[in-house]
This record gives structure tokens, C-alpha cells and sequence, in this order.
């Protein structure tokens, strides 16, 4: 008669090599998700290449070929709806007014209609001022604009500040199309 031999029993990896073959295999899927995700969504890289971290504190720089000391500033809420608002300069142009100017940035991939509609400003004395788009708060063109795909356009402010001891700003800036948005800059520095 046959006699059946029992074959040992084969002794699979150890457990601390399955677990670490496992945790290898997550970490390699969770690394192409990101790369995956960073190439789907690369808006992150286009804010990080187009404007720098924002800073608490606006940064004064200044250029060899340029007298004028330029803010980049961003405001609070940074990007909204793909589309951003800086501030470059404020500056005391006579006794009775501060020009101040910035760029509206279109960020997404198709050209954006953008209406500037107001600005409440509070100088650091307290005085505040209600300005509107007739003149006050406008592009080149006017209050309205249809801004190109990925590109910037200058808009400027002129607030009828007479109180020459105002040495900063607050803006809340107020623009539509493609909606409603709000924008603040605090303790914006004006120039003499």
C-alpha cells in the first residue's frame, strides 16, 4: 500500500517584511497620486510662480532703474474665484490727494469681464472714504474690462485725502464680474 508523505509545511516571509513591503507599496501609490493630482491641478505652482508667499508685513523694494518703492502686496483673502488683485504704490501726488495703483490678474484660461465697483479706504488717522467707479477707482479704459486669459491689467485710486499726516491705508475693494468679491489691504505705506 501507498503511504502518503505529509510535506512540511512551506514558511511564508515574516511578518516585519510584509508589513514593510506593504507600507512601500501604499507610499509608491500615495507618491504618483500627488504627481497625478500636481499635473491635473497645477493652479498651486501657477500662484507659486506667479506671485511669491504673501508676507504679514508689505515689503518695500527698490530698483536701480526705478525711484518708486513697489509693494507687491497681496491682499488678505489672496486668489478668489481665479482672479487677483495687488497693490504696487501709494503715494501722496499734492496736498489734497494719495494716488495709489495695482494689477488685476486674470488667472484662469479664457478671458474674464472684470467690473470695479467701489472702495471704502480708512487712512491711519481714521478718516474714511467712499469712492465709486467715476474716475475714483477705474482701469485706463473705465470701471469695466474684459481682461485676457493669464494676463494682468493696471488699475489705479485716487482718494481725496487732505490729512497730511495719513501715512498708511486701508482698502476694501469691491469688483464683480465674474461675481461679487471683496479685497482687503491693511497698512498699506503711502510714499511722499
Amino acid at each position: 500500500m501507498y503511504q502518503v508523505r505529509q510535506k512540511p509545511l512551506a514558511r511564508g516571509p515574516s511578518t516585519p517584511f510584509v508589513l514593510l513591503g506593504f507600507l512601500l507599496f501604499y507610499g509608491i501609490l500615495v507618491a504618483l497620486a500627488v504627481l497625478v493630482l500636481r499635473s491635473r491641478f497645477p493652479e498651486t505652482r501657477i500662484k507659486q510662480q506667479l506671485h511669491p508667499p504673501q508676507q504679514t508685513e508689505p515689503q518695500l523694494s527698490r530698483t536701480d532703474t526705478d525711484h518708486d518703492s513697489l509693494l507687491h502686496a497681496e491682499p488678505v483673502e489672496g486668489i478668489q474665484d481665479k482672479t487677483l488683485l495687488t497693490m504696487e504704490l501709494c503715494q501722496r501726488v499734492n496736498s489734497r490727494s494719495i494716488k495709489c495703483w495695482g494689477y488685476v490678474s486674470n488667472l484662469r484660461d479664457e478671458s474674464s469681464k472684470v467690473s470695479l465697483q467701489g472702495a471704502d479706504i480708512v487712512d491711519g488717522k481714521g478718516n474714511s472714504f467712499n469712492l465709486s467707479r467715476g474716475g475714483e477707482f477705474d482701469f485706463q479704459t473705465g470701471p469695466i474690462l474684459d481682461i485676457p486669459a493669464q494676463s494682468r491689467v493696471k488699475y489705479t485710486i485716487i482718494i481725496p485725502d487732505e490729512d497730511q499726516r495719513a501715512k498708511t491705508l486701508t482698502f476694501y475693494l469691491d469688483i464683480s464680474n465674474p461675481r461679487d468679491l471683496e479685497y482687503t489691504f491693511r497698512n498699506v505705506p503711502v510714499a511722499d
